[in-house]
């Protein structure tokens, strides 16, 4: 038996406007772990959309741009809310997948603990692989939590916690990675600049 060892590409270049919307994520290291546990557990729920990644392919060039952010239903597609909408990033593009280029300057993790909250993170970076003709993408974010964000408090059966109590340590902004898998919405391209 010969070969490379690996397993392949399981689609083609992405071609096509898409969004995505994650159904639920599970934060992994270097995440702090009380602060990956409490975040696992609001955004684990297939019903959680924590994030959405929206992209503009251009196949010909293997380029492209990504807005990764949390996105709502304006009761005709998905959109990012007024006032939350993250800047696009650059993307190498693969067959088979997409990464961004370099990091996101900022995005929002929605969250709910019994009241809608986000999370603003920064320097997000983005691997993301593809299937089914482009309509299902497994993604993994890096970013960082900002000092900014340490005071949103979530609301966890253990009680109410602030992000800064559950990362622990004395650093004032927290590394997390989380994975994900998401499938193609509707969403207002029409909205984007």
């Amino acid at each position: 038996m010969g070969g490379t060892g690996g397993i392949g590409p399981t689609d083609s270049v992405c071609d096509q406007q898409r969004a995505f919307l994650a159904s639920g994520m599970a934060f992994v290291a270097p995440t702090p772990p009380d602060l990956g546990l409490a975040l696992s557990r609001l955004t684990y729920d297939v019903s959680a959309h924590p994030i959405s990644v929206v992209a503009r392919f251009k196949a010909s060039e293997a380029t492209g741009q990504a807005w990764i952010s949390a996105t709502e239903f304006d009761g005709t597609a998905h959109v990012f809310p007024q006032g939350y909408q993250p800047e696009p990033v650059s993307l190498d593009l693969q067959i088979g997948g997409f990464n961004s280029s370099g990091p996101a300057t900022e995005g929002w993790l929605a969250i709910d603990d019994g009241a809608p909250k986000r999370i603003r993170l920064t320097n997000i970076d983005l691997v993301a692989t593809t299937s089914n003709g482009c309509s299902v993408l497994n993604g993994s974010i890096s970013a960082v939590i900002p000092e900014s964000e340490g005071s949103v408090q979530l609301t966890l059966p253990s009680g109410t916690k602030t992000v800064a109590e559950l990362a622990g340590g004395t650093t004032t902004s927290w590394n997390v990675r989380a994975t994900f898998q998401a499938a193609t919405t509707d969403f207002d391209f029409e909205s984007l600049p």
